[in-house]
């Protein structure tokens, strides 16, 4: 028990960088205030999700019985839990920095095992813990306050995130432990995301199908899904101690579990890993440049570099992904007719116009949240000395890793909303106007996070997926992505009441155009030095 409590300690501050904080006594000030403005930042989420949670009941009470959107939600927590869980679980349990460090200490396989899943299983509960806490204060303010509800809601947020991490870390365990190519686990990795996406879309639609189009019934039916979330609502709601049981027992036992085995073939996986790294290490050194195409070859060579690497690619496509899903979703809420009769008694004239300007808003966070420059230095790696020294200009790199951001976000977020502008069938203007919003934004931040990469690059990790979601650029991102998103929010309200439509969308799009010509300066000069200094 001892060893397990100093390793989960050491473990920890590991993974938050707590130890980095005490050699930087100056950083200390700097710290605090990043960790103010990610506190407010919480609050305002926090705030967000009780807001939406409170439109969920509203629907969930007028046409189904309105506890079931507890139903949704818990299924919600789960699917968000597996897949956060299964582009992470590979860099966490296996191919750690310190892996040599673990394995010189007299410690079982299963309690190193335990630690990491703690890892994973803390991140996650901040996820769930935001979704069902959102969810409780919105009901409690919406319909009323009951104890048994948040006591089972209580144990809700502690055993849920349980059994996806169990699931989708043994599904990227078996994945490292196929003797396949890694090329072909590759390949493997991206059909088995594709194939979980589409099996959740497939999910909705059978919910859509089933229930008429009726919007609450649907969400309740994709609950009803998550089988292990479905007993917990049944025990909520009925009391039923033999659905808390097998809650209980199926969500704590696959945890432990999945430590048992896991541990059992610990040193082989790690050794089949590891032999693949150094394998696949050096081939970075066979890279051709030609000084007619630098940009399309380094371009090229990042594309690669995100592809050798399917959990950062899911990462990354996190955005068009949401983007895809937001369209389906408010296409069919768009023509739900609860939705019609609410447009009735708001009396808004022209609703399609309304849900086109709030969907262009959504692709915008969507879109914007992750960008692939955030990472793209420290993605280098140990490779990063290869860039330095080839005969390559600076604002060549800077084309190269800027364009790989923008074919991966743009493309899916303009096809979408072509696609649902011309179903809405809303005038042209519209979707040009909404066109060079959301452009704006994705090449702001593109601008944004490269400027932060080459000021904070990491090439200190043992795993890509950390570059991407535990460097100081990924946060600052986030943190700069929702200060700009509420502003610009509240900018174009007062555009909408003041001008209209156009207004808001005219007043969005002018500061998107600002921010993206401001930042695109910055880089080619500021970002262009601190690139330069940055010793390979």
């Amino acid at each position: 028990m001892n060893s397990f409590k100093s390793l989960l300690k050491y473990t920890l501050i590991n993974n938050l960088g707590l130890n980095k904080l005490k050699k930087k006594r100056n950083g200390n000030i700097r710290s605090i205030g990043v960790g103010a403005m990610a506190a407010i930042i919480y609050v305002a989420i926090m705030a967000l999700v009780v807001y939406y949670m409170q439109l969920f009941i509203l629907i969930f009470s007028e046409s189904t019985k309105v506890e079931e959107i507890y139903l949704f939600v818990f299924g919600a927590c789960g699917i968000a839990c597996f897949i956060t869980t299964i582009t992470k679980a590979n860099a966490y349990i296996f191919r750690t920095k310190d892996y040599d460090f673990l394995m010189s200490l007299p410690i079982k396989h299963s309690v190193i095992i335990a630690t990491k899943l703690i890892s994973l299983y803390l991140y996650n509960l901040l996820i769930v813990f935001s979704l069902i806490v959102g969810l409780d204060i919105a009901y409690a303010i919406a319909i009323k306050f009951d104890v048994i509800y948040l006591l089972y809601s209580l144990l809700g947020i502690i055993i849920i995130p349980l059994f996806p991490i169990a699931i989708s870390s043994f599904i990227a365990f078996l994945l490292g432990f196929i003797p396949l190519r890694q090329k072909v686990k590759n390949i493997i990795s991206i059909i088995i995301y594709v194939l979980l996406f589409s099996g959740f879309a497939l999910v909705y639609f059978i919910g859509v199908a089933k229930s008429g189009n009726n919007v609450a019934a649907i969400y309740a039916s994709i609950g009803s899904y998550y089988f292990v979330g479905n007993w917990l609502f049944e025990a909520m709601t009925s009391n039923n101690i033999v659905s808390l049981l097998l809650f209980l027992a199926v969500s704590i036992g696959s945890f432990i579990l999945f430590i048992i085995i896991v541990s059992r073939f610990f040193l082989k996986i790690n050794g089949v890993m590891n032999h693949e790294k150094k394998n696949t290490n050096y081939k970075l050194a066979n890279e051709k440049y030609h000084k007619a195409s630098v940009t399309k070859t380094l371009f090229k060579k990042e594309m690669r570099t995100i592809f050798n690497y399917p959990s950062v690619l899911i990462q990354l496509l996190g955005g068009p992904i949401m983007a895809v899903i937001m369209s389906i979703v408010m296409t069919v809420l768009y023509f739900n007719q609860e939705m019609m009769n609410v447009f009735a008694e708001l009396d808004i004239e022209f609703p399609g116009l309304v849900f086109y300007v709030f969907l262009g808003t959504g692709f915008v966070f969507f879109l914007t949240m992750v960008s692939t420059t955030s990472s793209s230095i420290s993605l280098e790696g140990k490779s990063f000395w290869i860039i330095k020294a080839a005969p390559i200009k600076t604002e060549d790199v800077f084309k190269a890793k800027c364009l790989v951001n923008i074919v991966l976000m743009l493309p899916v977020g303009l096809i979408c909303l072509i696609a649902v502008g011309i179903i809405l069938k809303v005038q042209v203007i519209f979707i040009i106007l909404n066109i060079i919003f959301i452009t704006s934004y994705v090449l702001f931040s593109t601008f944004t996070g490269l400027l932060l990469n080459v000021k904070y690059p990491r090439f200190d990790y043992d795993n890509p997926v950390k570059a991407v979601k535990q460097g100081k650029p990924t946060l600052f991102m986030i943190l700069i992505d929702f200060a700009v998103i509420i502003g610009v929010g509240i900018l174009m309200v007062i555009g909408y009441v003041t001008f209209g439509l156009y207004g808001a969308l005219a007043v969005g799009s002018s500061i998107g155009f600002i921010l993206a010509v401001l930042t695109g300066y910055l880089l080619t000069t500021v970002g262009k030095r601190n690139f330069e200094a940055i010793s390979a």
